[in-house]
């Protein structure tokens, strides 16, 4: 298998995994607190990584706490994942993944704001279409 098709192959499993965690965590908050239910995520995540590659968690560990921008972002992160979660509470598993999609599609858009960069037609194109996909995904979930 070339390194391409397993690249894609590996994208298409990590996407769908994403996509489940919505689903997941929408069965999830209904046990747990929103809270709760991340510091077990994050100590099961921590631990998982530091069994499978200790040494380059260690280096990045260390690394980040010389940075303080690092840790700046990192705080930005649990918030946001923190209110992501606690809105699972009350909407449905959909409309997370559709509003986490969308600020997804932001990202090179966002991009052109802050560094000045053109945004190619391809790009302006692709954008249009995945928001048109989530769109469509998310709909026809509601429907069911």
């Amino acid at each position: 298998m070339s390194g391409k098709a397993r690249a894609i192959i590996l994208l298409v499993i990590a996407t769908f995994l994403w996509g489940g965690t919505f689903s997941a965590t929408k069965l999830l908050v209904q046990a747990f607190s929103p809270a709760g239910l991340l510091t077990i995520r994050f100590f099961l995540t921590a631990a998982m990584m530091f069994a499978i590659s200790p040494m380059v968690i260690t280096r990045e560990f260390s690394m980040g706490l010389r940075l303080p921008l690092l840790w700046s972002l990192a705080f930005l992160n649990v918030v946001a994942l923190f209110f992501q979660t606690w809105g699972l509470e009350t909407t449905t598993a959909s409309n997370g993944g559709f509003i986490t999609a969308f600020s997804i599609v932001l990202v090179p858009l966002l991009k052109r704001i802050h560094y000045g960069e053109k945004t190619s037609p391809l790009l302006i194109v692709s954008l249009v279409v995945a928001m048109a996909g989530i769109y469509i995904i998310a709909a026809v979930r509601k429907k069911r």
